[in-house]
């Protein structure tokens, strides 16, 4: 039997790259596992080969460990692995020229960007220049005006723009230019209703303010007042001013102009001319005013303001001689000087009591010459009393511990003196009464608003002149020794009369001057004005009242706290002597029949997200910000405001009251501001008060604040007079004439009015009766609203 011989694999011869000089070889293998030897760096290596692999696959496979002389060198895959570390810097080398160059790229392509975005914002404020640039030259439609402002206010708000600084002077001019052309349009329409009076004082400012750019305007609008006048009352009334008027117009070239041919007009120029020159030449005689006489007790003027607007100061204690002496030009028979001491301090009313003063009060308005601002009068000495002691029971009043009088005939002329011995408060030149006095000299036939002369040396106007003034005394024979604190004749019906009046000749208007009436009898030229004991006057200012405390209040889901505001009468817009006053804000009086509810605070940024989904206000949070949710919502338009209310209208637990909110007509959001006041501010007069009451211009650093901070007004409502502006239900358009119902606007009209300041705005910009319009669906960062509910909604 021939022997069996043991089974081999089938030989096969394979390229294999040695793993350690990487020289291609060309092994055999019999079997799995077989050792191959390189003959260059004899290197043995220990073959992993598959069976059945292919032979174009067998070079790829890789020796499993690799000897050379005997010491092992390692896994070959583990030894291929290792990169020589030229090989690593090279490649780490261009990984880091990859990031340099991909950061400097992207640091050019944000510039790119950068200057991309201040290019366009750059070429869109050129634009908007070059748009206001060519209406400044032109003469187009009255409403582009806005739309040009609008325009260059959206393209400023840009912080990237380069060319801001001619941005800004241009909206100064288009500001300059709109408001005059708002004027001219204004007077047009007063012209074409026949109220040549309102539109000659209108115009007057418009001339002034226009000057040479647009006096070929200003002639124009003469013309149509000439024709809307025929009477020429219009021109009179432009003319016949004062002497600095009149010289502000001769330089304007009108008193000039040689389409004056009408004899009426030149009758009226001569007129005037003639009028003026007397009081030129005494100006011309007395460059310097005199010296008035030293007051024998200098004080401090300290002030109060009541809850409507009536200013008071402090008369301090002291000893005079009351009456006149024997020597004194046009001196009566009962004017025998004796001395007199007031014991004790009181405060006087700063003017006479206005007629707005009187009718918020007492209801009515007795007065012959009517004027809000002008000296109440037809008054009987009774009713003035009365006046007293309604004024003392109003609530704010009495929560003050206020209690008001008349003066006692001592008391009034120890005041008017002020410190002095002569004819007058000021001294003895009975040349110059009418700096300080309306008389027959220069009152034009009536009284004049109040504090428009200059005032005696206490601070207290109009004490010669304009209307008498009762006293609480009755009147007798001065006693010829010393009193303390004179109180009158005790059995005389007669009540006293002090101050001389308009149509009263310079004697009677003298310090001393005093004759009596009964105190049922009224007469055009008699008022009075109104005394408070220093005892009365602890609480200076009202409380902060908080809403609830004097009216109910309403707190919705949204957490909004609503006030109400009561029902009543108040005299709208602005008295002609109001500083910083605009020319549409006429006076006329307005009902507000029935009370509503307001909101305390303007909306905010959580309430507006919370109805409306988003909040589209420019200060919203951010890094300077951290929290801005009480910030009032600004960035809002007019439709957007309406909206809202809409909204808020509908959630469910608003439909289950029954309340439907909207926007405040314009003339409860000026009567709700007020609060009773019919000052420049709803606090006062002072401007440097407005600090405790507003975020405006000179404190808000140029952003909104978070509302409530501030002190509210006597009603209890906060920011009337700054943060944002408010969007009122109204069109804009020029106050009525006559009094008004709860007005609600003109049915329709271009601009909507927004009221009440705002963080932008000056303290001009913040009064009570200042007004704002524009369209309906303009956005800016300071326009803002509040709500307003009506009562039988809300109970």
């Amino acid at each position: 039997m021939t022997p069996i011989e043991p089974r081999r694999e089938p030989s096969e011869t394979f390229r294999v790259k040695c793993p350690t000089c990487t020289k291609t070889i060309r092994a055999q293998k019999s079997m799995r596992g077989r050792v191959a030897k390189c003959p260059r760096c004899e290197a043995e290596f220990l073959l992993s080969a598959r069976s059945k692999a292919k032979p174009s696959e067998r070079a790829l496979i890789a020796p499993i460990s690799v000897t050379r002389n005997g010491a092992t060198l390692g896994s070959p895959s583990k030894q291929s692995a290792e990169i020589p570390r030229s090989v690593l810097l090279a490649a780490w080398t261009l990984v880091g020229l990859f990031a340099v160059a991909s950061f400097l790229f992207c640091l050019w392509y944000l510039r790119e960007q950068n200057e991309a975005t201040v290019e366009a914002a750059d070429l869109r404020v050129s634009q908007a220049i070059a748009d206001a640039k060519q209406w400044l030259a032109s003469e187009d439609d009255l409403a582009k005006w806005k739309v040009v402002e609008a325009d260059l206010v959206v393209a400023l708000s840009n912080d990237l723009v380069s060319n801001k600084q001619e941005g800004q002077t241009i909206l100064e001019l288009v500001g300059q230019r709109a408001h005059a052309r708002q004027m001219w349009h204004d007077a047009r329409q007063l012209a074409q209703q026949g109220r040549g009076h309102e539109a000659a004082a209108l115009l007057r400012k418009y001339v002034l303010l226009a000057r040479a750019e647009h006096l070929g305007e200003a002639q124009w609008i003469l013309d149509e007042l000439e024709t809307a006048n025929s009477d020429a009352k219009a021109m009179a009334t432009l003319l016949a001013l004062d002497e600095a008027s009149f010289l502000e117009l001769e330089k304007t070239g009108i008193v000039d102009d040689p389409r004056v041919t009408r004899p009426e007009l030149k009758n009226i120029l001569n007129v005037t001319i003639q009028r003026m020159l007397p009081l030129a030449k005494v100006k011309r005689a007395n460059p310097e005013p005199p010296e008035l006489t030293v007051p024998s007790k200098i004080i401090p003027k300290e002030l109060l303001t009541n809850s409507i607007g009536m200013d008071f100061v402090l008369i301090p204690t002291g000893t005079f001689t009351m009456g006149s002496p024997a020597q004194e030009e046009g001196r009566s028979d009962d004017e025998t000087q004796y001395e007199v001491t007031i014991s004790g301090d009181y405060f006087l009313g700063v003017y006479e009591v206005t007629q707005a003063q009187y009718q918020h009060v007492m209801g009515n308005n007795p007065s012959g010459h009517v004027g809000l601002t002008h000296p109440v009068e037809q008054v009987s000495w009774e009713e003035a009393v009365e006046f007293c002691k309604r004024l003392s029971e109003l609530r704010s009043e009495q929560m003050a511990g206020r209690s008001y009088r008349l003066p006692t005939e001592a008391e009034w002329e120890y005041a008017c003196r002020a410190g002095t011995s002569t004819k007058y408060g000021y001294g003895e030149d009975e040349l110059l009464l009418g700096d300080v006095a309306w008389f027959i000299g220069n009152s034009q036939g009536r009284a004049q608003a109040v504090g428009q002369k200059n005032a005696n040396a206490w601070g207290l106007h109009d004490m010669h002149g304009n209307v008498f003034e009762w006293c609480a005394d009755r009147y007798g024979k001065y006693p010829s020794r010393a009193v303390t604190d004179p109180r009158g004749d005790t059995e005389s019906q007669i009540r006293l009369i002090r101050g001389g009046g308009w149509g009263s000749a310079a004697t009677y208007c003298r310090a001393a001057y005093r004759f009596g009436d009964a105190p049922s009898r009224r007469s055009n030229s008699r008022g009075f004005r109104v005394a408070m004991d220093r005892s009365g006057q602890e609480l200076k200012d009202l409380p902060n009242i908080r809403a609830g405390q004097i009216a109910k209040a309403v707190t919705n889901s949204v957490n909004m706290e609503l006030v109400l505001i009561p029902a009543g009468t108040f005299a709208m817009g602005s008295p002609t002597g109001e500083a910083g006053r605009d020319i549409n804000e006429t006076q006329h009086e307005v009902t507000i029949k029935q009370e509503f509810y307001l909101g305390a605070y303007e909306v905010t940024q959580a309430q507006y997200r919370e109805v409306m989904g988003k909040n589209p206000s420019h200060f919203a949070a951010k890094q300077d910000i951290p929290d801005s949710s009480n910030h009032p919502v600004e960035q809002v338009t007019w439709e957007e405001a309406d909206e809202f209310c809409r909204r808020l209208s509908t959630r469910p637990e608003e439909k289950a009251a029954g309340r439907v909110y909207r926007l405040p007509t314009e003339a409860e959001w000026e009567y709700a501001c007020r609060a009773n006041s019919i000052t420049t501010f709803s606090f006062g007069n002072e401007i440097m008060q407005l600090d405790e009451y507003a975020w405006y211009q000179a404190n808000c650093n140029r952003t909104t604040q978070a509302v409530g901070q501030k002190k509210p007004n006597a009603w209890g409502l906060y920011d009337m007079h700054g943060n944002v502006g408010e969007w009122c239900a109204d069109w804009y358009a020029l106050y009525p004439p006559d009094a008004g119902f709860d007005p609600t606007g003109p049915a329709n009209g271009t601009y909507r009015v927004y009221r009440g300041g705002s963080w932008l705005f000056d303290a001009t910009g913040c009064r009570t009766s200042y007004r704002y319009y524009t369209f309906p669906t303009i956005r800016s960062t300071y326009c803002g609203f509040r709500v307003a509910l009506n009562v039988r909604m809300a109970e």
